[in-house]
């Protein structure tokens, strides 16, 4: 199989690039009709600004294509709130007491209830977690550095798996868990590389339709919006308990959009992500008379600047940025570090209100692994006398300083958002108070894998992209591994795999890392991560600006909603309702 056959239920409706093939013939349970009345009351109305593109959750790091596939398809387990380890498909957590964890944390077993089922009625054994890791493996998924620790996946027998580790795996909780442990159905791609419809999943719904809406210009950018369908998983293990019979997602547009459908004008139930400056939001509760609600959830995410060491006029990468890359030139460390001193974080949080904080380390939860440095705080003088000592100073007089006969002018890449370019315009202030020219550019495709998009957070065309990431669990060796050598965006199918935007590669860090991965003690696991951020902060390889929580806009019919930082905020979705 290849990403090109299998990019997901909703990249062959978008795309269409192969005809769906013709399901065989399943037993289907007698459908329970509805009346008009209840099934509008029966139907939740989702908005996603960020519009889904690939609905199988191994293929796409993008949050808004896992959120459309968290209703299809399910983990073993995932991490609520607090922390804690919950089963959501397995029949209970491992742990020394149960037998299921090996003592030296070698390996550890997973069990699932007898009488699962796929939404298809075929049956959901154990042999399907094996396939879904030889799926991720033998693609190169981007979920794959999740189960880097794995030697094998063995069978053990229809309704138990064992999961072995290349050696001591003190996170032996990642694979099969939150977002990136979702399970699909071996019986359909191991038998075909087009995904059928409706879709084939044990989660609460079933996909049966992707269909494009309109196709509309943000700034100078062509988004397309899509409307996706669901409804509930006849095999579903927990069908008499779900409320929403149908699930209707709407994908694509903006964050203002989507805040006013739920706040202002209660036309949808749940928008998620709603990226805007805290007064605006809470003016939107305040006109909306009760119609919605905010709520938010506080995890490990960063915004942040990454510093591309390649070359952006170099297609091929192996040239070294010229005025950004720190291993080609020292001085080039010292403009990097006046960059981040001319940031004024603060300003900057507060755009968010109660949803943002100042954030001085990329890893930021759980809060004993966040290193307490700050390394460059907000000082313009500090960062003139930077560039000075860089040998950048401005010669013209046109405001700008220069080296060389060359200005110092940088490009900011971002997605389409209220607050991303509230911030573009501020940091564009800040750094034209040191002479460094910014240029802004806005990406409505920023968020696309696809190696032929040229302007996307993974082509490498710009100087600072800005984003959001974070670790997916309160454990962050995952996440870390994403500025090791080997997450160097790689195409792959058409497809960027690896998130090292930056295309930075130090040996010093991937041997922290691999250290980190193989050491059981906590304090000792504490201090190399705290290492590690350092390393990323300390060298301009990255700029942390703030800690953001998710936001979610809810509408006050709606109750049963719990969102955590640490899976989908759809993760309940079948213990919503909506209140009489």
């Amino acid at each position: 199989m290849t990403h090109k056959c299998i990019l997901g239920l909703l990249l062959l409706f978008l795309v269409g690039c192969t005809a769906v093939q013709e399901p065989t013939i399943r037993p289907t349970p007698t459908p329970i009709i509805i009346p008009t009345s209840e099934l509008r009351d029966r139907t939740l109305r989702l908005f996603w600004w960020q519009a889904p593109q690939v609905v199988n959750p191994h293929l796409t790091s993008a949050t808004a294509d896992r959120d459309a596939a968290r209703l299809i398809y399910e983990p073993l387990a995932s991490f609520n709130a607090d922390g804690e380890l919950v089963p959501v498909l397995a029949a209970e957590i491992p742990s020394f007491d149960n037998g299921l964890l090996d003592p030296d944390l070698k390996w550890v077993r997973w069990t699932i209830p007898a009488g699962l089922r796929w939404s298809d009625g075929k049956a959901f054994t154990a042999h399907d977690i094996k396939f879904t890791y030889d799926f991720i493996k033998s693609e190169g998924a981007v979920t794959a550095s999740t189960y880097n620790a794995v030697e094998s996946v063995d069978v053990v027998d229809m309704q138990t798996v064992q999961v072995n580790f290349k050696d001591t795996n003190p996170a032996w909780a990642l694979p099969f868990v939150g977002t990136e442990g979702m399970i699909i159905p071996g019986h359909i791609y191991s038998e075909t590389s087009e995904a059928p419809m409706p879709s084939v999943g044990s989660g609460p719904y079933q996909l049966l339709s992707a269909n494009t809406e309109e196709v509309l210009f943000l700034g100078s950018e062509l988004v397309t919006t899509v409307k996706l369908i669901y409804e509930v998983n006849p095999y579903y293990r927990g069908k008499a308990d779900l409320y929403f019979q149908r699930v209707e997602m709407q994908g694509g547009g903006t964050a203002v959009e989507a805040a006013g459908a739920v706040l202002q004008f209660g036309d949808v139930d749940f928008a998620y992500n709603l990226q805007l400056e805290g007064d605006v939001l809470d003016r939107m509760v305040a006109e909306g008379n009760g119609v919605g609600r905010l709520m938010n959830s506080l995890g490990g995410r960063v915004e942040f600047l990454s510093l591309i060491q390649n070359d952006p006029n170099d297609t091929t990468f192996n040239t070294p940025h010229p005025i950004l890359n720190v291993a080609a030139d020292e001085t080039n460390l010292l403009v990097a570090q006046a960059i981040a001193h001319a940031i004024d974080k603060k300003t900057i949080a507060a755009l968010y209100g109660p949803t943002g904080a100042v954030a001085n380390a990329i890893l930021f939860a759980p809060a004993n692994f966040r290193s307490a440095q700050d390394f460059y705080p907000y000082d313009l003088d500090r960062a003139r006398q930077l560039l000075a000592q860089a040998g950048w100073a401005d010669s013209n007089g046109n405001g700008i300083v220069d080296r060389n006969g060359r200005d110092l002018s940088l490009s900011l890449r971002t997605g389409p958002n209220a607050l991303r370019q509230a911030t573009q315009r501020l940091i564009q202030q800040s750094l034209g108070q040191i002479g460094i020219e910014l240029k802004l550019d806005v990406s409505g495709q920023f968020f696309s894998t696809s190696t032929a998009i040229p302007n996307s957070l993974w082509a490498g065309t710009a100087d600072m992209p800005m984003f959001t990431n974070g670790n997916q669990t309160p454990d962050p060796t995952s996440y870390m591994r994403e500025w090791t050598c080997a997450r160097i965006p790689q195409a792959t199918d058409g497809a960027w795999v690896g998130l090292n935007v930056a295309r930075w590669c130090n040996e010093t860090y991937d041997a922290l890392y691999a250290q980190v991965v193989a050491e059981t003690d906590p304090a000792i696991r504490e201090q190399l991560f705290k290492q590690m951020n350092d390393m990323l902060v300390q060298n301009g390889i990255v700029i942390p600006l703030i800690s953001r929580a998710r936001v979610s806009g809810v509408s006050n019919q709606i109750e049963g909603v719990e969102l955590t930082d640490w899976d989908s905020h759809l993760w309940n979705i079948h213990e919503w309702r909506r209140k009489p």
